[in-house]
């Protein structure tokens, strides 16, 4: 409110969504109406809290993933938000697919002819919620289904258990409502789309494995949208009718980080079967939860026995404990052992000997918990495995009398060993089992007249025979 000259001047600024209607509205008061002044402003500020209150959060592709779904009764899904739901925000799920990678708004490329969820919030929603959906009924909120035509009679989302599906979630309004039979197959999806999911064909039926790469010729496939992220995306396992997140849920700071990991196909547990439904996780995701803990390095490189890691760190409070965490794929881990953590200000290094050898490429993790069950994931290290195949050396080769001969095993093994001139004449001949690993035995040559001799060595898995001169 601003005075000149024994007059009020008052300025109210276009807000929202009433913007285009009051636009630089100004009004002029005398002294004697003051009282009139005060009315209005409070009746404009009633009119903006009643449209506020209609409104709903705009969102963009990010801004939730879907972290569990099912085709089995009770059909539904489960959904994370990353960003604040206000009262009366919607977001709306079909299994209605494209036909095309182009862009979900590209003309024509969607088909509209299955159901719709829509789930409407009646409370705000906080960052990091898990909204579960099963049928119509849900954990927050409302949720209802409709028919691509606007029927309402369907009680769930028309997921397909028997043969492929997919799920798309998006917000905006209603697409084009119709009453033929055959619906809408060439409809333009003109929505903001946001996460897309796929079920692959039950185990005995036929159908889809992924997204779609040629015609689509059946309700239950379905192109995956150029502008859908990978991040925004995840397609089940063969034979899975649904399947749930079981990811971290606490140790990232982002939003990303978490998005990352739900993309993740080694962080889902999947439904198998048509007859039980999925048991959805309803933890929050703890965004920012990050520990004070400050890894300053993580190394691993392989050693005789092994796989040597180290790592380094800097103002441990109140840590607990190192899980390392090994895989051969990169993406399903287990525990390879734990070591506990010093837990005091300042520098610290550590070491673990994983004694598993194998010729295979290997992934490792440090899993950082602190004491109050908080946690986060080191960045992954890959070592490979090329150092440990089997192998032999014999040294020193030349010997005078004795030599110590080496042998390396992935896996443990009957080994037969035999000693022969340089004619052929058997010397020696002798079997011993060896462990996995390294394993060290002399080979005695003394006695023996100087000249040639071949050592040969044999189990299950190689043949090798060396040749050795005694001096």
């Amino acid at each position: 409110m601003l005075y000149f000259k024994n007059k009020y001047y008052i300025r109210f600024t276009p807000v929202k969504i009433f913007a285009t209607k009051l636009i630089y509205m100004s009004l002029t008061f005398t002294n004697s109406n003051r009282r009139y002044v005060f009315y209005l402003f409070t009746l404009i500020l009633l009119i903006v809290s009643s449209l506020a209150a209609k409104s709903q959060t705009t969102l963009t592709q990010g801004d939730i993933s879907i972290v569990g779904i099912s085709a089995n009764a009770p059909k539904g899904l489960s959904f994370v938000t990353w960003v604040t739901l206000s009262v009366n925000t919607e977001i709306r799920f079909t299994d209605n697919g494209f036909y095309s990678n182009n862009p979900s708004k590209n003309a024509g490329n969607v088909r509209w002819q299955e159901s719709v969820l829509i789930w409407k919030a009646t409370t705000q929603v906080n960052p990091g919620t898990v909204i579960k959906i099963e049928g119509e009924t849900t954990n927050s909120g409302t949720a209802s289904v409709m028919n691509a035509d606007g029927n309402t009679t369907p009680t769930a989302l028309a997921i397909n258990n028997n043969s492929a599906d997919q799920v798309f979630a998006y917000q905006g309004p209603n697409m084009p409502a119709t009453t033929t039979a055959a619906f809408v197959f060439n409809a333009t999806f003109n929505n903001t789309i946001l996460f897309g999911i796929g079920i692959p064909t039950a185990s005995g039926a036929t159908g889809s494995t992924g997204w779609s790469t040629g015609t689509v010729t059946a309700s239950g496939t379905s192109y995956l949208p150029s502008d859908l992220l990978p991040v925004n995306t995840m397609y089940l396992n063969n034979s899975a009718t649904g399947g749930r997140y079981t990811g971290p849920r606490t140790g990232f700071a982002t939003a990303l980080d978490y998005r990352t990991e739900i993309a993740k196909i080694g962080n889902w547990t999947m439904n198998l079967g048509t007859t039980t439904g999925v048991t959805y996780v309803v933890t929050a995701f703890q965004i920012g939860s990050t520990l004070p803990l400050h890894l300053l390095s993580f190394s691993g490189r392989t050693i005789p026995t092994g796989v040597l890691l180290e790592w380094r760190t800097d103002n441990e409070m109140n840590t607990s404990v190192f899980e390392i965490q090994r895989s051969t794929d990169g993406a399903h881990y287990v525990v390879a052992g734990n070591v506990a953590a010093m837990s005091t200000p300042g520098l610290h290094a550590y070491t673990f000997t994983d004694a598993v050898l194998t010729s295979q490429t290997s992934y490792y993790r440090l899993k950082q918990t602190d004491m109050d069950g908080r946690f986060t994931y080191s960045p992954v290290i890959k070592l490979s495995g090329d150092k440990f195949k089997d192998a032999v050396s014999l040294y020193p080769n030349p010997v005078i009398n004795q030599s110590s001969l080496t042998i390396q095993l992935t896996h443990a093994a009957k080994t037969g060993f035999s000693l022969m001139d340089n004619n052929g004449k058997l010397i020696r001949e002798w079997n011993q089992s060896l462990p996995s690993g390294t394993t060290v035995m002399a080979i005695d040559l003394q006695g023996q007249p100087a000249g040639v001799y071949l050592l040969g060595i044999k189990n299950e898995k190689f043949s090798q025979q060396i040749r050795l001169v005694k001096q």
